[in-house]
């Protein structure tokens, strides 16, 4: 059976925030039928979309998705950029209110989350461990903003070298 058919025959929906290529589409699509996905980046998008072109994509910075034209699904996956939540990059992107913070914040995309979140009982955001360093700062504000958002929260790190012989510690 090709992942194609597997895919279609799926019941259990989810929505790809910060999609990227499609890697993470790829490792849900077993267990998951992919709904909708999105991405900032035209150079990943154009990769995802050639991979996956029955796939609903949108081009778009999330700061500008509209919610209420996000389906509603069984899960939402957001896959935030290291880059901007890790200690290499001074976490500036929690200062900006980027990444988690910009889904539990007055921002935008938190408002944008409100309009879908109710309509989404799964919520798991992944991103650079380091987002649970400095005596968890980020990582609290970002808790709470998701606890005001009617979810129970928590976090779990995973080491890829569990599965892989590479060591990328992701907190999830």
């Amino acid at each position: 059976m090709n992942g194609a058919t597997r895919t279609s025959e799926i019941s259990i929906s989810a929505l790809d925030f910060f999609a990227g290529s499609g890697l993470v589409r790829l490792g849900l699509e077993t267990s998951f039928r992919p709904v909708w996905a999105n991405d900032i980046c035209a150079k990943k998008a154009a990769i995802y979309v050639a991979n996956f072109p029955s796939d609903p994509f949108l081009l778009s910075d999330i700061c500008d998705v509209n919610g209420s034209e996000v389906p509603a699904a069984d899960l939402a996956w957001a896959s935030f950029p290291c880059q901007d939540l890790s200690l290499a990059g001074a976490m500036s992107g929690m200062k900006r209110g980027h990444g988690p913070a910009c889904f539990g914040n007055g921002s935008s995309a938190g408002r944008t989350h409100r309009k879908w979140q109710a309509a989404v009982p799964y919520f798991v955001p992944r991103m650079s461990s380091d987002f649970l360093a400095r005596r968890g700062d980020a990582f609290q504000g970002s808790l709470s903003g998701v606890e005001r958002r009617g979810y129970l929260a928590g976090a779990v790190v995973l080491d890829a070298s569990w599965f892989l012989p590479q060591s990328r510690p992701r907190a999830f």
